[in-house]
C-alpha cells in the first residue's frame, strides 16, 4: 500500500510531466502560426493528382522548401485542380521566376506524391507570393508520350515483317535454299 508522501510525490510527477507536454504543444503550435510563409497557386489542367495530399512534401530541386496547403477542383473549369502551396522564403531566396515550373512526381513505390518546383532562368522576373506557377509536364504524361512513339514504331516493324514473310516472297526463300 502506498503511503501519502508517496502519493504526493506521483501527483507532483504527473503535474509536472503534463505541464512540461502541454508547454511543449504550446510552444510547437505557436511557432508554426509565427512562422514566415509564403503562398503560391498552382493550376494542373488534365492531370490527376491522385495521391497528392495536403501536408505533401514541396521540393526546389530535390530540397524541401514547404508543403502542399489544400487541392481542389477549379470553380472555373472542372478539368483543372488547383493545388495551394505554402513554401519557406528563407529556403527560397527569391528562386522562383515567372518560367518556375511545378511537376508531381511520385515518392518512391508508395503511391504518394509531391510537387518538385524545376527552375527557370536568372534572367526571369521574380514571382512574387501569391502568384500562380505554372505546371509543368508531368513524368508520366512524357512516358504516355513516349510509349504512344514507341507502339507506332513497333506498328511499322511488325507490318514491315509481315511483307518480308508474305507468300511470294515465302516460296522464292524455299526456291532459294533448295537450289543452294
Amino acid at each position: 500500500m502506498a503511503t501519502r508522501a508517496q502519493k504526493v510525490r506521483l501527483a507532483i510527477f504527473f503535474v509536472a510531466a503534463a505541464s512540461m507536454l502541454a508547454v511543449f504543444v504550446l510552444l510547437t503550435a505557436v511557432r508554426s502560426v509565427l512562422e514566415r510563409r509564403d503562398s503560391y497557386v498552382i493550376e494542373f489542367a488534365g492531370v490527376s493528382v491522385g495521391g497528392l495530399a495536403a501536408g505533401a512534401q514541396v521540393k526546389y530541386q530535390g530540397i524541401t522548401v514547404g508543403r502542399v496547403v489544400n487541392a481542389y477542383i477549379s470553380p472555373h473549369d472542372v478539368g483543372t485542380v488547383v493545388v495551394e502551396i505554402s513554401v519557406d522564403p528563407d529556403k527560397l531566396q527569391g528562386a522562383l521566376r515567372r518560367d518556375t515550373r511545378a511537376v508531381i512526381y511520385n515518392l518512391g513505390i508508395t503511391g504518394l506524391k509531391y510537387v518538385e518546383l524545376v527552375p527557370g532562368t536568372n534572367q526571369g522576373e521574380k514571382l512574387p507570393p501569391g502568384a500562380t506557377i505554372p505546371a509543368g509536364e508531368t513524368f508520366l504524361a512524357d512516358l504516355d508520350r513516349q510509349a504512344e512513339i514507341l507502339t507506332g514504331k513497333m506498328e511499322l516493324l511488325l507490318d514491315r515483317a509481315a511483307l518480308l514473310l508474305d507468300a511470294p516472297n515465302r516460296a522464292n526463300l524455299a526456291a532459294t535454299l533448295a537450289s543452294t
